[in-house]
């Protein structure tokens, strides 16, 4: 079995879409910002106007106001939790591209001016890690503070916690789907979907079950014989299976 296409049960994505901190920016401006204030602020796949940060989506850190060529500093708070990020200045296509944990494991990366004193990140998933996931997701918001040069711009910013499920880019490591958005105390169904011709995915096996903790974000271990019926079988006559929960699911792509 070949499974080359990435499906959305709901329908599928328009994949990533690029992310303009300026126009985001105007945005804020026009919802009353005051263009003399500083700022910092994340922008986020299909929320350019700085309404919050999706979980799993890809996500930049944008800057307005600080003065040329001063070290910056981003300091992020979760709950209780507290994370430093130094910035560099910089051509985004140089540095190293940010992981899923930045801003929350204290690895520098690069900002580049993109005119009118507006700084961006490369674009990245936003997916912290652990202690700041659980952190994140509880208090369902972050604190964002960036310092420099004299200037302080402090910004709360809500978590986007639609329910969903993802697969981390490592998950034929961890074996994990990574699930959310769910009450707290759900019981959430995983299952295999079948395929079928006419594309429409229906449940071919229930593998198990999550109980969506306080944070309401939870990772289910794949069972071994799940990624054996999902990427064992190279033969394309053999029907294409999907892992998921009940209306969103996700067909693997190929591991050949």
């Amino acid at each position: 079995m070949v499974l080359a296409l990435q499906l959305d049960f709901m329908g599928a994505g328009d994949g990533e879409r690029d992310i303009d901190c300026r126009a985001s920016l105007s945005k804020l401006v026009t919802q009353g910002h005051p263009l003399q204030q500083p700022l910092a602020w994340l922008s986020t796949t299909d929320q350019n106007d700085a309404a919050g940060v999706r979980l799993t989506g890809n996500t930049a850190l944008c800057l307005y106001g600080f003065p040329e060529g001063a070290p910056i500093t981003v300091r992020v708070q979760a709950g209780d939790l507290i994370y430093t990020t130094p910035l560099i200045r910089g051509v985004l296509d140089t540095g190293p591209h940010p992981t899923p944990e930045a801003l929350f494991n204290g690895r520098a990366f690069v900002v580049e001016n993109m005119g009118n004193n507006v700084l961006q990140s490369t674009v990245w998933q936003f997916l912290p890690a652990g202690a700041a996931r659980e952190a994140v997701g509880q208090s369902g918001r972050l604190i964002l503070e960036a310092s420099g040069g004299g200037v302080t711009a402090t910004r709360e910013v809500p978590l986007l916690l639609e329910q969903g499920e993802s697969l981390p880019s490592e998950w034929e490591q961890t074996r994990e789907l990574l699930v959310y958005g769910y009450p707290a105390g759900t019981h959430v169904p995983i299952g295999l979907y079948q395929v079928g011709e006419d594309n429409y995915p229906r449940l071919a096996q229930q593998i198990g079950n999550l109980i969506m903790p306080p944070s309401r974000i939870a990772t289910f271990a794949i069972p071994e014989e799940t990624v054996r019926a999902l990427i064992g079988d190279k033969d394309p006559s053999t029907p294409t299976y999907c892992l998921g929960v009940p209306e969103v699911g996700i067909c693997l792509p190929s591991s050949a």
